[in-house]
């Protein structure tokens, strides 16, 4: 017998995740100025790319943590549809 993942509880779960990490990466963004986006790109070998930090915006921070909880909810369900199906 298959164990099945309740595609509400995997999609809250994940879109709070997601809300999360995007709370702290905005954290972290406005705390160093925008250096940690450098920092970020030459970990993954991203040289050469100018980046600017905008000042910090409510709406665009609050749009930005609606819009990462909804990427992970999407992911979340789809995970589970996903894992339920090729438990049958």
């Amino acid at each position: 017998m298959a164990m099945e993942i309740s595609g509400k509880r995997a999609a809250i779960s994940l879109g709070l995740l997601f809300a999360v990490l995007h709370i702290v990466w905005v954290v972290l963004v406005t705390a160093t100025g925008g250096g940690i986006m450098g920092w970020w790109h030459s970990v993954h070998f991203v040289t050469g790319v100018t980046l600017t930090a905008l000042p910090f915006d409510v709406l665009t921070f609050i749009v930005g943590i609606v819009g990462a909880f909804i990427m992970g909810a999407v992911v979340g369900w789809l995970f589970a549809f996903i894992w339920s199906k090729m438990g049958e």
